[in-house]
């Protein structure tokens, strides 16, 4: 793809004068791999290189040179709104040096209007909304400027009109009509490992429960730590359970029993537990998560529920995978997910209160039952 010069920065016939020309990798369709400029009016982008790097959400985080040096990094809100580092975080740039374009979500920035273009729509980082209605009315949701149904840490739109998602999910397997709303739901491909463990204990079912459409949504945080080191502001692990959403509980070092305290006759439809992390397993105030724990939260758990766990190393594939154990234990959990959490650029830390930044910034894995028909 060639991005041309105006009339007004050449002298020459535009058509003859190219600025960038890009290569796009083929696993996403918004992946840049390198951008090649052309500085001295020959016809040809051949007077400088830089290459992309982006996270799993194919967010460009770097820009760096031939020689691997990094040029630029950047950092974004859930929804997009962008901070430009120069290589060493020691100074914050009002706009690209290097006049980078393509940055959340690998689609377009513009610097003027502070919008990012989707094809067929704009996006408003601020607002964390597209600016004009659904062009397909209410085919994907109820709300027709709501961007990726309100989770833009692991789902994209590249074209304005069709969630995707995660993105690093090969395809999609389509829509069904639930209640007169389409409702799109997730495929499960590689390198989401799709799961259909023996269930080796039953907890008791209090009778009370209910299916997951009626449950609750909590984000669980340990309030008596500070969490990866302490943060000016707040708690760390309050700021990323108030960021994530949910209902915000402190398990005050105590387990998880505030949280089934909570549930009273109701049910927990999806729970995000942040606490610290280590070697696959997820701590709950002063201890591990244990088998003993995942019986007690199960019982209290809404039939095809969701465990999301955010701790250092708790997204390993193999070993001390409490991931698997959830689902092997807990029946009533369609997926368990878990990120690496509190991994932290210098200077910038996750959870962080004033800046509402996203809490995950490494490695996530998800498990889901083989039965299991999608992510909520």
């Amino acid at each position: 793809m060639e991005t041309r010069r105006s009339s007004s920065e050449n002298t020459g016939p535009e058509s003859l004068q190219p600025k960038y020309q890009y290569v796009w990798s083929l696993r996403y369709i918004d992946t840049a791999v390198l951008r090649d400029e052309n500085t001295d009016s020959d016809s040809t982008c051949d007077d400088g290189r830089i290459y992309c790097l982006a996270d799993a959400n194919f967010n460009v985080t770097t820009i760096v040179d031939t020689g691997g040096d990094t040029l630029e990094r950047y950092v974004y809100s859930p929804y997009g709104v962008l901070t430009i580092y120069d290589a060493t975080w020691s100074n914050i740039r009002s706009a690209s040096s290097y006049d980078n374009a393509y940055t959340y979500t690998g689609r377009r920035y513009d610097k003027e209007t502070g919008l990012y273009y989707y094809r067929h729509r704009c996006l408003s980082a601020q607002l964390g909304r597209f600016l004009s209605r659904d062009p397909i009315g209410y085919e994907a949701g109820v709300s027709l400027v709501e961007y990726v149904w309100d989770a833009p840490t692991y789902r994209s739109d590249p074209v304005g009109l069709q969630v995707f998602g995660p993105p690093y999910i090969d395809h999609m397997i389509g829509s069904f009509v639930q209640e007169g709303i389409d409702r799109i739901r997730d495929a499960v491909t590689s390198p989401i490992e799709t799961i259909w463990p023996p269930v080796v204990s039953l907890p008791t079912d209090s009778g009370r429960r209910t299916a997951c459409g009626g449950g609750m949504t909590i984000s669980l945080y340990d309030g008596s730590d500070t969490g990866c080191g302490g943060v000016a502001g707040g708690n760390s692990f309050y700021c990323g359970a108030r960021n994530i959403g949910g209902t915000p509980i402190d398990m005050n070092g105590g387990g998880i029993d505030p949280a089934i305290q909570a549930a009273g006759d109701n049910c927990i439809c999806r729970i995000s537990i942040l606490d610290h992390g280590g070697g696959g397993m997820q701590q709950i105030g002063k201890q591990y998560m244990g088998d003993s724990d995942i019986d007690k939260l199960c019982d209290v758990m809404c039939s095809h529920s969701s465990i999301y766990l955010y701790g250092c190393h708790t997204a390993l594939s193999g070993g001390n995978d409490i991931l698997s154990r959830i689902l092997a234990r807990c029946p009533k959990v369609d997926v368990a997910s878990g990120c690496t959490g509190c991994y932290m650029y210098p200077k910038l830390r996750y959870g962080f209160c004033p800046d509402k930044r996203p809490w995950c910034d490494g490695t996530t894995v998800f498990r889901m039952r083989a039965s299991a028909g999608g992510i909520r």
